[in-house]
């Protein structure tokens, strides 16, 4: 697979080589309130895969089309170590919020099938060759917070009530720096009639926390 053919392809989006570093960041046009902006990617070569692909696609999908399909990330990078391609799906938010970060979650399984679809038009694609890495920033969770001690509070909650979920996938990116979701976990994907091969088997999360800048720099080889 060669990931520049997607300029054949897709000429009018952007595929673009950057020698070892990539920054990614927020449209400030669209969301000029956003606390987090960019998270600089170091210590690789990345290709840079054009969001407005992902996001064009979500107009195939009306309304009454399940919600996960209209979803995007904000970045997308490809890059190659010790013989191992992997893709790099990225999402930013401003606060560590329970909500948030669920709905961070779902942004980078939708961006995952839509960018499968795409990749499945290269000549040697097959997804299983690749390793795919969900990365979520935002701002840091204080310890001592009142939303610290809410969030341990809703992990008491009942199974059925709203806000367990979501609570129980931050409080493992907190605790953990990063969780695994099977396909097969994700429950917005429950009953929608997909191929497996626009699905992944099981997907790693890292979760990411700026200190309390508006940007953060890493170096990937941490997260492969």
């Amino acid at each position: 697979m060669n990931i520049c053919d997607l300029k054949t392809i897709l000429p009018t989006y952007d595929i673009s080589l950057h020698k070892n570093k990539f920054c990614i960041s927020e449209d400030l046009r669209k969301k000029p309130q956003a606390k987090v902006t960019s998270l600089e990617l170091t210590n690789a070569d990345f290709y840079s895969i054009d969001t407005n692909i992902i996001t064009r696609l979500n107009a195939l999908f009306t309304e009454r089309a399940p919600e996960i399909l209209r979803k995007d990330c904000d970045g997308i990078v490809m890059l190659k170590k010790a013989d191992k391609v992997y893709f790099i799906l990225c999402e930013l938010k401003s606060t560590f919020d329970s909500a948030d970060l669920y709905k961070a979650m779902h942004q980078i399984v939708s961006s995952y099938i839509k960018l499968n679809m795409v990749l499945n038009l290269l000549d040697g694609y097959n997804s299983k060759d690749c390793v795919y890495r969900g990365l979520i920033v935002s701002l840091p969770l204080e310890d001592n917070s009142s939303y610290a001690l809410e969030l341990k509070n809703r992990l008491l909650l009942p199974d059925t009530q709203r806000y367990k979920k979501d609570s129980i996938w931050a409080a493992e990116l907190f605790c953990n720096r990063g969780s695994t979701l099977k396909a097969t976990e994700c429950e917005k994907l429950n009953g929608i009639p997909l191929s497996p091969s626009c699905l992944f088997d099981e997907l790693e999360f890292h979760y990411i926390d700026t200190h309390g800048s508006n940007f953060v720099s890493i170096d990937i080889t941490s997260y492969l």
